[in-house]
């Protein structure tokens, strides 16, 4: 369970997922920032149980409670997806934050982004144009 908290963490850790899934979505493939913040939250939560608690390490569990936070404060209600994905500094300090979150699990975010056929680019993406 931890393993899939964990990747559903992947996409809001990953520029290139949000300016794929959000900034670029399709009608098709699209990603909501309010369901990856609850995926957030989601998380948090699990981590935060005792029985599952007890075996994590301490710098994931208070990489998750620093997460929790961060999403808690977190409104992105009325915010253009580009916005959002490319220069709101909340949203891209809960990206920071997930990243640190999987980086302290072992999480391979570059393996997850080539696997998912993300790459990097140096510019923003330009609203959707169909083709």
């Amino acid at each position: 369970m931890l393993n899939y908290a964990l990747q559903r963490l992947a996409p809001l850790a990953s520029l290139a997922a949000q300016r794929r899934w959000i900034a670029g979505g399709t009608p098709d493939n699209y990603l909501i920032p309010d369901q990856l913040l609850e995926d957030a939250l989601d998380a948090a939560r699990f981590a935060g149980l005792p029985h599952v608690r007890s075996g994590l390490p301490l710098g994931l569990v208070h990489s998750l409670e620093r997460l929790a936070e961060l999403v808690g404060r977190l409104s992105v209600q009325g915010i253009a997806s580009e916005v959002l994905v490319e220069s709101e500094p909340s949203w891209a300090a809960v990206r920071e934050q997930s990243r640190a979150c999987l980086a302290e699990a072992g999480f391979d975010l570059p393996a997850w982004e080539a696997a998912e056929g993300l790459v990097i680019s140096a510019e923003p993406v330009a609203g959707s144009d169909g083709g």
